[in-house]
């Protein structure tokens, strides 16, 4: 085993990373990913607790601004609405009862808001704390020649 002390953030990277793999591997590497995942599942669980609102009042927040957002929208010759750099692009001539609208949204959820904000903050405070954790290191042998730079870069934390 191997204590490895890394911060939370890097924590969900290597997840993400870990689970891109597929079973097609060597044995030895791809049941040392299984250990790795075991090892940090609750860790990972917690950290995607912690990501969800416990403030029911956003929810209605974000279904209400989605509904506002998409009636004030330009649509494209099917009727879809347009996105621009993941935003909804909003009519020219509906941009000023657009703001408005919105603004009364903000208003009227204004502690839902403030809510998130919180948890938010909570979050990424939660996501830079360091940890330790003991984790079944992979060892170069085990590692398939196949792999991409970037592929190893990602299994550097739990390399041998």
């Amino acid at each position: 085993m191997k204590k490895v002390t890394m911060k939370r953030s890097q924590l969900v990277g290597l997840w993400n990373h870990i689970t891109k793999f597929d079973g097609k591997m060597n044995k030895c590497f791809v049941y040392t990913l299984a250990r790795v995942k075991s090892a940090i599942r609750d860790e990972i669980y917690a950290i995607h607790d912690a990501q969800q609102t416990k403030c029911e009042m956003f929810a209605e927040y974000q279904q209400e601004y989605a509904l506002l957002t998409a009636k004030y929208a330009m649509r494209d010759k099917n009727d879809e609405v347009i996105v621009v750099n993941g935003l909804m692009k909003i009519r020219p001539e509906a941009m000023e009862e657009a703001k408005k609208a919105l603004a009364d949204l903000t208003v009227k959820y204004k502690d839902a808001i403030e809510t998130r904000n919180k948890e938010e903050a909570e979050l990424d405070t939660l996501l830079e704390e360091k940890i330790e954790i003991q984790i079944h290191p992979l060892s170069i042998e085990h590692v398939p020649a196949e792999l991409t730079v970037e592929e190893m870069e990602g299994l550097e934390l739990i390399m041998e």
